[in-house]
């Protein structure tokens, strides 16, 4: 992990030199202010989140601990900031089984879960509104989706169309039902005054 204090159009225009595979390699979360993790203080078991300060709140950049066969549970807000998005390879190729996103995340970024090979199922808030292309890349056991709203919102959401088949093709399930559509009472009155009137 690199904790850097720029953006990452800063970094990019750093002078890195080409035998730096490792540096390039990390994981690189952006806009850190404070100081950085006691890396010391790792926790051996249990899951800790690594986040980043991004406009309106928190995003997701990674997690600590065990990452065997667990199952996910965003917090809606750390540190007293609202958890908002979800960083690119958060959780690339960590080994969870589901994970659950909070209302207030709007945005999932490329390769957040990608290689997640033993992931079945995700809950999506009803607030989200876009997920990067190979946000779920190769995510192969995934076949549920538990959607926080309605069909017709889940339709509004913008996802990445390369690579997201396992989140396309999952089955999803809508906590909302739908609003029935009403009847259009013009159209009835219409038909009432197209009756022959009686003699």
């Amino acid at each position: 992990d690199v904790y850097y204090s720029g953006t990452q159009e800063a970094r990019d225009l750093t002078n890195i030199d080409i035998e730096n595979d490792p540096l390039n390699a990390a994981v690189w979360h952006y806009g850190w202010i404070g100081p950085m993790p006691p890396l010391e203080a790792k926790p051996d078991s249990g899951i800790d989140f690594i986040y980043s300060y991004v406009e309106g709140g928190v995003k997701i950049t990674g997690i600590w601990g065990d990452d065997t066969n667990i199952d996910i549970v965003i917090p809606g807000e750390i540190d007293g900031q609202p958890v908002v998005g979800v960083g690119d390879f958060a959780f690339s190729y960590f080994d969870i089984t589901s994970v659950v996103i909070p209302e207030g995340v709007t945005y999932i970024e490329e390769y957040a879960f990608s290689g997640c090979e033993s992931l079945v199922w995700v809950s999506l808030p009803s607030t989200m509104e876009t997920i990067a292309n190979a946000a779920f890349k190769n995510c192969t056991a995934l076949n549920e989706v538990i959607y926080n709203g309605t069909e017709a919102q889940a339709a509004e959401i913008e996802i990445g169309a390369e690579n997201n088949d396992p989140l396309r093709n999952s089955t999803w399930q809508y906590a909302i039902e739908d609003e029935p559509e009403e009847p259009d009472s013009g159209a009835e009155a219409r038909m009432q005054n197209s009756l022959p009137s009686g003699s």
